[in-house]
């Protein structure tokens, strides 16, 4: 049998491989079996009788495959079956809709025999998405995590027949020789530990699965039983490091859009248990972050959509696609920022990304967009003087030359472009305001906007000329709920009842369309692929109907709050653990993941906490707050040493160990929409959960409710006991002020 050695030579590489525990040798007589994991068995089946299968993939992305001639397979429980009747490993592709080069490197894959044939004649080959998988997602990130290289789409993954990673290999910004290299190295290298000892290989990749598994189950073995009060404190420690104006990288997790960043400053500009300091350097990031946002070229200024990440730490680079989860994310932490740091600029942006939303992402609909012709080639979205000229006017180059802050040798600095790569290009900007712009021009201000209407149609009109784009229909069940909570957040910050209407009929939808009526959430909509939804899907559409309750005070979306985490429970909990990422009957790998880490802009296990805390005050069922209590031992360790990790969990955690109950009495009066819609104000609603009277028996019952003469009226309960009542706001803002800063 081969040495152990041979195949820890292996982890030096660039790609990581299941580590190998040293063995006793096996005699002569059991080399035979020892080295063959089949036990001498005859393979069933050929790798030659793979037909290509992406022609019914779930997404866009997955049904481009189907052209390649590579016969890749879809990622489905029949793989492993493929697997093991030939006898070989599994190859996994984990593509990214996102990311532009997980369609060009697969298409040069496919072109290219020399790498094509490697991986073809060695392995049964599949490709899964992570909009379909976002489990897979995560596992590339703690793959990754492993042999300490970020998380990049495309990702390879060999797998036993078991479905346990034998090795992973990141090809992001790879290409031509280097691909052939990369490729061709690792491919040889897993051939030969399978051949030479498949029973040594798998039995290895079954072990390093188990010590993962046992990693990520291991901070609810660890926590500790901190109250919800000290973990706000300790989580939300460092947040005034978190802004400096010499360092705009906040965000920690590869460039991914700092939203819940910006939400936990906004929480902490005007929490009581955090010092002045700390407020006052809460309440500048916000600022500085936002304004970098919608000036810089993270925002796409002939859209008014936002990229979903950036290339470099100033943001003058961004990542060019779109998603609407970003558009969704970004509009209600404009509004939810805004109101409470009362910043217009903030608000007016949520209120114009609603607008964005509703024109250009649901009336397509799309959830997604991106490039997959090379982004960076001139008129795209990078810009220089030839763009210009071929399109523009001599006038029209002048003022857009001013209003987008284009520079003769370009504006993307050299310390993110050490070699000169984007040399006199631009990324268009708008760092100076429109009445400077007039005044500069000698206009007036109204003359300046409709040319730089003119000159935005232009620019938008070449780039779709020349960039090709890719582009999905289907919206995820996550993402329509985000779209959801953006609009309660329009209707509260704005105080406009026609965007509330506009989120009760997207939750409506959201409700009709995601659900099937024997087998429950589905990712995507029931008439087009019923997917068994993740616990992302579930505490966001939670989540979404539990605040519209809030806002509504109408009963039928609390229950379907309620039905949702009832069925969470059902299907992907597990004693004493935190909900694992999709249901058991739907995994291929033998891993049961959670999402603690903020790769996808935010933690599911967070925001799970954030409803079963909520709907355990309100309901007062114990399977609720238990759920609750699990999820905050599992993640305090965890919050202490990241405080921006998990946004919602730290929110939920900002409202105590006994958290303040608001019951609105004669909602439906004037003076009752008045009093709910103070208490719906961001500035509010982190520190309280809002429900009705004991009108509906989906809520706990509380006896010392008072009658006020037939008035709408706001009444503050603490473990069941009566604080105080009022029926007017100003005397509500005091209560609530005095409630909401009396320290434990």
């Amino acid at each position: 049998m081969p040495s152990p050695l041979k195949y820890l030579i292996i982890i030096a590489l660039p790609f990581g491989v299941a580590s190998c525990d040293s063995k006793k040798k096996p005699s002569r007589a059991d080399r035979g079996s020892e080295n063959d994991f089949f036990e001498q068995s005859a393979a069933t089946e050929t790798l030659d009788t793979l037909q290509n299968e992406l022609n019914r993939g779930e997404t866009e992305l997955l049904r481009k495959f189907a052209v390649d001639t590579i016969p890749w397979q879809k990622w489905d429980s029949a793989i492993l079956e493929k697997a093991r009747v030939r006898q070989t490993p599994v190859l996994l592709y984990i593509a990214s809709g996102l990311s532009e080069e997980s369609r060009s490197i697969a298409v040069e894959i496919s072109e290219r025999k020399a790498i094509r044939d490697a991986l073809m004649e060695r392995s049964v080959c599949a490709v899964a998405d992570i909009q379909v998988n976002p489990e897979l997602g995560i596992l590339a990130h703690h793959l990754s995590a492993e042999i300490n290289q970020p998380t990049a789409f495309p990702t390879l993954v060999w797998m036993s027949h078991e479905g346990s990673p034998i090795a992973w290999l990141s090809l992001s910004r790879t290409g031509g020789k280097k691909l052939d290299i990369m490729i061709n190295s690792s491919s040889a290298m897993v051939n030969d530990i399978w051949k030479n000892d498949s029973r040594y290989t798998v039995s290895n990749s079954r072990a390093n699965g188990e010590r993962r598994q046992a990693r990520f189950d291991s901070p609810s073995l660890r926590g500790n039983d901190s109250s919800r009060k000290q973990i706000f404190r300790t989580g939300t420690r460092g947040l005034s490091a978190l802004y400096s104006e010499f360092d705009r990288n906040i965000d920690h997790t590869g460039g991914l859009m700092p939203t819940s960043s910006l939400e936990l400053l906004s929480l902490g500009v005007l929490h009581p248990d955090l010092t002045t300091q700390v407020r006052n350097k809460c309440s500048l990031a916000v600022k500085e972050v936002s304004g970098q946002l919608i000036s810089q070229a993270l925002k796409d200024q002939l859209t008014g959509s936002y990229f979903y990440a950036r290339r470099n730490t100033d943001w003058s680079l961004p990542i060019f696609s779109k998603n609407l989860e970003t558009q969704a994310n970004l509009a209600r932490v404009f509004l939810y920022g805004g109101t409470i740091t009362n910043n217009n600029e903030m608000i007016s942006e949520g209120k114009n990304l609603l607008e964005v939303i509703e024109n250009d992402w649901l009336a397509k609909p799309r959830s997604f967009i991106a490039p997959l012709s090379n982004p960076d080639r001139d008129g795209s979205f990078i810009i220089n003087g030839d763009t210009l000229k071929k399109v523009l006017s001599e006038n029209e180059i002048k003022l857009a030359t001013l209003a987008f802050s284009l520079k003769p040798n370009g504006n993307i600095p050299g310390t993110v472009d050490p070699l000169g790569i984007f040399y006199q290009k631009n990324t268009l900007r708008r760092d100076m305001p429109l009445s400077e712009i007039a005044s500069k021009l000698n206009q007036p201000e109204e003359a300046v906007s409709t040319q730089l209407e003119q000159i935005r149609k232009k620019l938008l009109a070449h780039r779709q000329e020349v960039t090709e784009f890719l582009s999905e229909p289907l919206i995820g069940a996550e993402t329509y709920a985000r779209v959801v909570r953006a609009q309660i957040s329009g209707a509260n910050a704005l105080n406009d009842d026609t965007i509330l209407v506009k989120a009760i009929n997207s939750a409506s939808l959201l409700r009709k369309n995601y659900t099937h009526p024997s087998d429950g959430l589905s990712l995507f909509p029931v008439d087009s692929h019923f997917i068994p939804a993740r616990s992302k899907d579930y505490s966001l559409c939670a989540l979404a109907a539990l605040e519209l309750y809030q806002t509504t005070l109408d009963p039928q979306w609390l229950q379907w709050s309620i039905t949702l985490m009832d069925e969470a429970l059902q299907k992907l909990s597990r004693d004493g653990l935190p909900l694992r990422e999709l249901p058991k009957s739907e995994s291929i790998i033998p891993l049961a993941i959670h999402n603690r880490s903020m790769i996808f802009s935010d933690s599911s296990v967070g925001m799970s906490h954030h409803v079963f805390l909520d709907l355990g005050t309100l309901t007062g069922a114990e399977r609720f707050t238990n759920m609750a209590d699990l999820i905050a031992k599992d993640l305090s360790r965890l919050a202490q040493a990241s405080p921006v990790n998990h946004s919602d969990f730290i929110i939920s955690c900002s409202r105590g160990d006994s958290p303040l109950v608001a019951v609105v009495q004669g909602g439906e009066s004037t003076e009752g929409k008045t009093l709910l819609k103070s208490l719906n104000s961001p500035k509010i609603s982190p520190y309280i959960s809002l429900r009705g009277g004991n009108a509906s028996n989906l809520l706990k019952e509380l006896a010392q409710i008072p009658e006020l003469s037939g008035n709408a009226s706001v009444s503050l309960f603490r473990d069941d006991k009566l604080l105080g009542s009022a029926t007017i706001p100003d005397d509500l803002d005091k209560l609530l002020s005095a409630e909401i800063s009396e320290k434990e």
